[in-house]
């Protein structure tokens, strides 16, 4: 498997679970990340979370889990607002990525 990202991985562990050997490649040394815990991008959003719950993996406790984002708002150049309550679909978990993988 090549990437080690929250796909790469989940991709590789669902391979593994039905006894194929598998070999997971990734280019970037996760230690080498920057120090900075929450970047952007690195959230798992509602349907990333039923996944990974489906491998085993529960995230409502876990390590990697830094907070839970309950609402989103969205401000387009023009002023213009929305908001989106996604703590109804369980949220989007930011992760810190280093203990994630």
């Amino acid at each position: 498997m090549v990437g080690g990202g929250p796909a790469g991985c989940a991709a590789a562990l669902r391979l593994a679970q039905r006894d194929l050997s598998v070999i997971l490649l990734e280019r970037q040394d996760v230690g080498s990340l920057s120090r900075d815990r929450l970047r952007s991008g690195e959230g798992l959003i509602p349907r990333a979370l039923r996944e990974l719950a489906d491998l085993g993996i529960a995230a409502h406790d876990a390590p990697w889990a830094l907070s839970r984002i309950r609402r989103v708002r969205t401000v387009g150049p023009d002023g213009a607002a929305a908001t989106d309550a996604v703590g109804q679909l369980g949220g989007i978990v930011q992760i810190d990525r280093a203990l994630f993988e």
